[in-house]
């Protein structure tokens, strides 16, 4: 796999947690996504359940997260850009 750039791409998987359930307000699983570009680049949300109704809210807050981080670099980015094209 090439990527070229940070936030590229994102892997994901669940990790099943169940028997910690009891200690962690019942969170069952653990979503994590990591970063291809840096493995220094990983992001975690607690879920009860795998179901759709609460995993879309945690990958949103994932999505939501990595496009704040993204504002300041993607301005960064684009003078890069533009001071080579001047």
């Amino acid at each position: 796999m090439i990527v070229y750039d940070i936030n590229e791409n994102w892997p994901m998987d669940l990790a099943f947690v169940d028997k910690l359930a009891k200690y962690n307000r019942e969170i069952k699983y653990l979503m994590v996504a990591a970063d291809v570009w840096s493995s220094r680049y990983e992001r975690v949300e607690p879920l009860k359940s795998k179901d759709a109704k609460e995993t879309a809210p945690a990958l949103k807050k994932m999505i939501r997260k990595k496009q704040l981080e993204d504002l300041e670099r993607q301005g960064h980015r684009v003078q890069r850009r533009l001071q080579k094209i001047v």
